[in-house]
């Protein structure tokens, strides 16, 4: 058995864990975290990568934004290619990503990221705020202002849900790790970059 099935193995048990605590019925939700720079570095490791790891798995984050489908599916790319440079790995994930954004498979990525779940006056909402994203030093970022514009072009049901239910938005974004509270601005949303990506071939 290999180091990387045994990981295969690990994360089988983490959901059966995780499914185990959702059913719980004193817990009412649990909060997602995407892999980090460092993670896609060990997970590169157990690929028996030899060299460069450590910037091959920072590029992979950028890449990725870190969601776990899309860095799922690229080491199961790269699996067959263990032992190799790092770096000659990397053009996986840059495929995976490529493939998300094709128009037949808009649907399939959405769902994935969880704006396709089944509540659609909350996915409405959530649309349209992130159709107003703002670049600001090089990330997008939601704005205490994108709520006011989104309620704007809101139909009324839609509206009143958003202005009732913001801070349950905010928390829901926060909670499915798509954007994450500014340290440094109150009000601010930091959006995945990967989800900027998603939106705007979407709209395409």
């Amino acid at each position: 058995e290999s180091t990387y099935e045994r990981e295969d193995m690990s994360n089988l048990r983490e959901v059966q864990s995780r499914e185990r605590v959702l059913a719980n019925p004193k817990v009412t939700s649990i909060e997602l975290r995407r892999w980090s720079d460092g993670a896609i570095a060990n997970a590169l490791d157990n690929l028996e990568i030899r060299t460069g790891s450590k910037g091959a798995g920072n590029e992979v984050f950028q890449t990725t934004s870190g969601f776990h489908e899309v860095v799922n599916e690229g080491l199961s790319r790269a699996k067959s290619l263990r032992g190799g440079s790092a770096t000659d790995l990397v053009d996986k994930w840059i495929e995976v990503c490529q493939d998300w954004l094709l128009p037949d498979n808009h649907g399939e990525s959405l769902r994935k990221l969880g704006l396709r779940g089944g509540d659609s006056e909350l996915e409405t909402c959530v649309w349209e705020l992130l159709q107003l994203m703002d670049r600001d030093d090089g990330r997008f970022v939601l704005r205490a202002e994108s709520f006011e514009f989104a309620s704007e072009v809101l139909n009324d049901e839609s509206r009143r849900l958003l202005e009732e239910r913001c801070d349950e938005i905010r928390n829901w974004l926060k909670t499915m790790d798509l954007a994450r509270p500014d340290q440094d601005k109150a009000g601010t949303m930091v959006v995945a970059s990967w989800l900027h990506d998603v939106v705007r071939s979407a709209n395409q």
